[in-house]
């Protein structure tokens, strides 16, 4: 009888600091307009943590000069 090997995959790596390139792919390079929480969710499936998702999305983070954030809470991409 053969031993039971149970193999555990590790959850993934979470990448460390969000660039402007994850930011123009999250929005479609300015084809699409999310929500601050769906912007968040999407950059966390691309392996972010969500503290740094929320400052790369932050009105006066370092993205700032290529994000704009309607009145609503609609942020667009205009890289």
């Amino acid at each position: 009888m053969k031993p039971v090997v149970q193999t555990i995959t590790p959850p993934p790596i979470k990448k460390k600091s969000v660039t402007r390139e994850d930011i123009a792919t999250v929005f479609h390079h300015g084809a699409s307009e999310l929500t601050r929480m769906d912007a968040v969710k999407a950059l966390k499936r691309l392996h972010f943590g969500k503290s740094a998702a929320y400052e790369a999305l932050s009105p006066n983070g370092r993205f700032a000069d290529w994000l704009q954030v309607a009145p609503d809470g609609i942020i667009t991409w205009r890289g």
